[in-house]
């Protein structure tokens, strides 16, 4: 049918047509047809496309081109069918005749599918689109198309080859043509997981901690052996508990007393050792009694035993045998003093010896130092400073200096007449605004007088005289001797 913006009878144009037709195998469906022809006219505005079904089947226009186009691809076409083509050219006002009739028949639409196999995991992707295996694992290309297909095994898999079609091989690529059905098979193996080994970790020495490890699974004080898999890097860490320390390792490849990381690749054990804190000697056959030491007052401070033990402010209480000697020193924290002990027969403000015989707690006193009076602030003050030679007759400023800060106002008054107001450092009798200018009052004495206004209030005053000379006249200038 043609559009009702060109005429519905036909007149002749001097053109020539010649239609050939091709066929295209689309990527992922067969039905689809490719028209081509040679324009010989220089004037057509457009080409005028028409299709039958078959080479009996009624003509229809199905889409018009520029003047300029050559080809055309009509696609949603049904698989395996014979469509016949012609084509004219027309402009604003006139057809020409049509083309000779060219016929073809759409590609066979034929599935390819893909089937994942084996222990392990991956997928397969079509470099034509279509296939995603994983997600999409069949897909339909024209009869004689030539697919690509590429294996990617996931984490933990190989690809241990194809079957099915053309494919054979370990090569990640595979390429079928398609002319019939066809199905391909991918298979992937899991790749074996390292053999679980056995590591364990065991405590020493005369003191106590704990073991963790990262990746975790040890935390050896409850949980002293794991499995890992071979090859695993695990990192030990050491944590000796109050009252110990941490000797070192042994065993594994570990030394040293800092973190240790252990690769087992067979059955490892590793030595953490702890060493106890030394503690006041206990004579044999004394019975060890305790010493506890409180601290006490406004202040604070630290108290250290000798022999070792106290560490007060952190360890407040140790145990020695009976009848042990016990010197105890207190150190006062910046802003406080030493007020003295109490208890266990210690006095005054030294170190304190005192001999342990039954358990004894001793007090020590800390005073907070009083904290130094803050000064008054200064008193409000403003100074008159005067630049230039005011008694030489030259030009000169005022500047009114204060010590006052904030919302300030200096006041200037000259012979007790306010004479200017300055809101703005600097604070000039002439010009202001941050710069202070020159000038002159007059000739003769002037008392200037600057008030310094904060909050309504006057806070300062300061007052000065500015003598300038009369100025001299020349001698020409001065009245002669009188005469009759």
């Amino acid at each position: 049918m043609l559009s009702p913006k060109r005429p519905s009878h036909c007149v002749a144009i001097a053109v020539l047509l010649a239609l050939s037709v091709l066929i295209w195998h689309a990527e992922t469906m067969a039905g689809q047809l490719t028209q081509s022809w040679v324009d010989n006219s220089a004037s057509a505005t457009g080409i005028s496309v028409e299709r039958s079904q078959g080479s009996t089947g009624t003509f229809t226009e199905i889409a018009t081109t520029s003047g300029a186009a050559t080809s055309y691809t009509d696609t949603l076409l049904a698989d395996g069918t014979t469509y016949c083509y012609r084509v004219r050219a027309f402009t604003a006002t006139a057809y020409s005749g049509y083309s000779n009739t060219a016929c073809g028949t759409t590609a066979q639409a034929i599935a390819l599918s893909v089937a994942l196999a084996g222990t392990g995991s991956g997928v397969v992707i079509s470099t034509q689109a279509g296939i995603l295996c994983g997600t999409t694992c069949s897909a339909t290309y024209g009869s004689g198309t030539v697919v690509t297909l590429t294996a990617t095994p996931a984490t933990g898999s190989t690809f241990a080859g194809w079957s099915g079609s053309s494919c054979t091989g370990t090569t990640s690529t595979c390429t079928a043509t398609v002319t019939a059905p066809t199905t391909v098979t991918a298979t992937f193996t899991a790749t074996p997981a390292p053999a679980p080994v056995g590591l364990t970790v065991t405590p020493a020495g005369t003191g106590s901690g704990t073991v963790s490890s990262s990746p975790a699974g040890i935390t050896c004080g409850t949980t002293c052996s794991t499995t890992y898999s071979s090859g695993t890097g695990v990192t030990l860490t050491a944590t000796p508990a109050t009252g110990s320390t941490f000797a070192g390792w042994s065993g594994g490849g570990c030394s040293g007393t800092g973190t240790c990381t252990v690769t087992p690749t067979t059955t490892t054990t590793v030595t953490a050792s702890f060493t106890a804190a030394p503690v006041a000697p206990t004579a044999v056959g004394l019975t060890a009694v305790g010493l506890t030491v409180t601290a006490a007052g406004t202040g604070s401070g630290t108290v250290t035993s000798s022999p070792a033990g106290l560490t007060c402010g952190t360890t407040c209480s140790a145990t020695y045998g009976s009848g042990a000697g016990v010197t105890l020193t207190a150190t006062p924290a910046t802003g406080s003093t030493f007020a003295g002990w109490s208890g266990g027969g210690c006095t005054g403000t030294g170190t304190c010896t005192v001999t342990v015989t039954a358990p004894t707690t001793v007090t020590a006193t800390f005073t907070a130092s009083p904290m130094a009076p803050t000064p008054p602030p200064p008193a409000p003050t403003v100074n008159l400073v005067v630049s230039g030679g005011p008694s030489s007759g030259h030009p000169y400023s005022v500047e009114a200096q204060t010590n006052v800060t904030g919302a300030v106002t200096v006041n200037f008054y000259v012979g007790g007449v306010l004479y200017r107001q300055e809101s703005v450092y600097k604070y000039c009798l002439f010009g202001g605004n941050s710069i202070c200018a020159v000038g002159k009052l007059g000739a003769g004495a002037h008392t200037v007088r600057a008030d310094v206004v904060s909050g309504g209030v006057v806070v300062a005053t300061a007052q000065i005289t500015v003598t300038e000379p009369q100025p001299t006249l020349p001698a020409s200038h001065r009245p002669g001797p009188w005469r009759r």
